[in-house]
């Protein structure tokens, strides 16, 4: 065990050992001070972490100088740039100063010998080196084709990203079971390239998308089937939402406009065609039957019992909370899902009341033109006051974001913007998707961390989403009260050939449904109000704590140079420590590996490239399941 400490203004060494072993400590120190690690006094080290710095790093230094070789050249003192001049010689048959590092990136991309070594330390963290794909591009030769291994190139990943784009963008141009042939064949000649490092940046977004667009063809291939409302219902939760989830990954993978116009036209070929036949099956199947869900006839409040909060998330399709599903299972919750028709129309003003605790003390009335009921007793409008307050007034306690509450009591809170962000983003809500399930996850974290014993997640619809627009029904003006995007109110007069069903808190209002997935307004990639498994059917989230570990947490996080310590709080058994400039995102480690939690609960990680200090980053903590149990923002290096 070794000590390195101040000693009268400069690093020295607190360990009895022979002059061997201090010489070679004595080299690990100026090695630390080379590398601009400050602030050194009570560092403790490992043997593991000792035995790094008395092992030289060739291949580091290596890839840092081909990122940077003037840089470089000017940090190193004349003794260590002879020193890895020389270390390059005999190792890598290469001379850096004589020549250069466009032959440095021609040899690394050969990959021949040990330079293979050095090409697979460099996909490991390519993020480390961020200049180098430019200096691979300056020293590609001009005929790629001929050369074995093209995939070293990121030439070669624009040039097939172009290609892809190409192909997929024809897709609108083909009929369905065309274009679902035509993405299992472009699936089978990209899949490789996920596995390039180009991927690994961001420079192949169209293969990564094209796994989930592989997908949703195969899946798309099979309508939904049932002979009754039940059985499409059962077959949906089932399987079928993977079809909309994979949409939603597809679209995520993409940012730039060229590549989002061909994977929506890849979208619109299979998925359009499918979701249409779809919501026009299940509007045939409630106009020769009913629909399933509630009524003014059928009114029954959701229950609740002291110790359990009922969170309301505004818009959490059923897809979505399957998703939630899985990330909240990750923390060691016990999640039973089930589902719950919508009231109609399946918008927010009338089926929101219909979901809580006090739906029975809600009315609707004749002359309603804007789907806003009342309260029953006092006919005022069921707008945000007065909807608190009917929950107040029934001993539920109302918990803004921040709220606790009291956990021993009833509760009544709200959490998620999914469809806020729909209505103004349109196909880009797939982008916001997984924020979203974190701020939930986040809040039903903190409720349990305040002593709740139970939680349950409900929502009032789910949406359609069609990149590109939704087909529009046309629906006259002078026919209604108020026109939505999938509905409208009649005038009490008038008559339609579109599907007519009751409002939900008074059958006196007619309100006229939008045919299949269409809209009685253009333009619009986000809409719900109408009658699809999509809009209708939504989750309900029953989540318990079963006294298994949930949590963990950092105390007294010290950063020492480029060295950061800490402590791991609560149970820290199979848990992984990492810095991140992502939270979720393991691509964006600016470590060499994540570390163990030791038994005592202490971490030491030790960012080896200096070119991060002062940089923005994450500490988190990651379980056996590879879930982010807990994160830090940070700032390398200490504020």
């Amino acid at each position: 065990p070794a000590f390195l400490q101040s000693k009268d203004g400069g690093l020295g060494l607190d360990v009895a050992a022979d002059g061997k072993t201090r010489k070679a400590m004595k080299r690990a120190l100026i090695q630390l001070a080379e590398t601009s690690v400050a602030n050194l006094e009570g560092m403790r080290l490992d043997a593991s972490e000792f035995d790094q710095l008395l092992t030289p790093d060739p291949v580091r230094d290596l890839l840092r100088w081909m990122d940077d070789p003037e840089g470089i050249r000017k940090e190193w003192a004349d003794e260590k740039w002879d020193a890895f001049c020389s270390v390059c010689v005999t190792e890598y048959s290469f001379n850096p100063q004589t020549d250069g590092e466009l032959t440095a990136a021609e040899k690394i991309a050969e990959k021949m010998g040990k330079w293979g070594g050095v090409w697979k330390r460099f996909e490991e963290s390519p993020r480390l080196y961020p200049h180098l794909p430019d200096l691979l591009s300056k020293a590609a030769p001009a005929q790629m084709e001929l050369l074995p291994d093209n995939a070293s190139w990121p030439q070669t990943s624009k040039l097939l990203e172009s290609n892809l784009r190409s192909r997929l963008t024809a897709l609108r141009e083909i009929p369905a079971h065309e274009a679902v042939t035509e993405l299992q064949k472009l699936e089978k000649s990209h899949s490789e390239r996920r596995k390039w490092v180009w991927a690994k940046l961001d420079q192949a977004p169209l293969a990564m998308s094209m796994e989930h667009l592989a997908a949703l063809a195969k899946m798309t291939e099979k309508p939904i089937g049932g002979a009754t409302i039940q059985g499409m219902m059962s077959l949906y939760m089932e399987a079928a939402w993977q079809v909309d989830a994979k949409v939603l990954k597809a679209l995520a993978c993409v940012r730039q406009a060229e590549d989002v116009k061909a994977v929506i036209s890849a979208i619109r070929s299979v998925y359009l065609p499918w979701v249409k036949d779809a919501a026009a099956r299940f509007q045939d199947m409630v106009e020769d039957s009913s629909y399933p869900g509630d009524n003014v006839d059928t009114v029954e409040s959701i229950g609740i019992q002291d110790g359990e909060c009922l969170m309301f998330s505004d818009g959490l399709r059923f897809d979505v909370g399957q998703l939630l599903k899985d990330e909240l299972e990750g923390y060691g919750y016990q999640i039973a899902l089930s589902s719950r028709w919508a009231s109609l129309p399946t918008v927010t003003s009338t089926a929101k009341a219909a979901v809580s605790p006090v739906s029975h003390l809600v009315a609707g009335r004749g002359d309603s033109q804007n789907f806003e009921p009342n309260v029953a007793e006092t006919g005022k409008p069921l707008n945000s006051y007065n909807f608190n307050k009917l929950l107040t007034e029934n001993d539920i306690q109302v918990l803004k974001a921040d709220e606790m509450g009291d956990p021993s009591k009833k509760a009544w809170t709200e959490q998620g913007n999914l469809d806020h962000k729909g209505h103004d983003e349109g196909w880009k809500l797939a982008l916001r998707i997984d924020e979203e399930i974190q701020s939930i996850v986040e809040r039903v974290r903190s409720l349990f961390r305040a002593g709740w014993q139970k939680i349950r997640i409900v929502t009032d619809h789910g949406w359609i989403l069609m990149p590109g627009g939704l087909p529009k029904t046309e629906m006259p003006k002078f026919l209604t009260e108020t026109r939505w995007g999938r509905c409208a109110i009649l005038k009490k007069s008038a008559t339609s050939s579109v599907f007519i069903v009751p409002w939900r808190w008074t059958d006196e209002v007619n309100v006229a449904i939008a045919p299949h997935i269409s809209c009685f307004k253009s333009g619009m990639e986000y809409a719900h109000g109408g009658l699809s498994l999509q809009e209708c059917l939504t989750p309900v989230l029953t989540i318990t704590h079963t006294g298994e570990r949930v949590d963990a947490g950092f105390d007294d996080i010290i950063w020492r140079g480029l060295r950061c310590k800490f402590k791991v709080t609560g149970d820290h058994s199979d848990i992984r420590a990492d810095i991140r400039t992502k939270a979720s995102d393991p691509a964006t480690s600016i470590l060499a590996k994540e570390k163990k939690v030791g038994e005592e609960g202490m971490v030491s990680l030790l960012v080896e490239d200096d070119r991060y200090d002062g940089t923005a980053a994450f500490i988190v903590l990651v379980n056996k399941a590879d879930r982010v149990m807990a994160k830090t923002s940070t700032t390398i290096g200490g504020e």
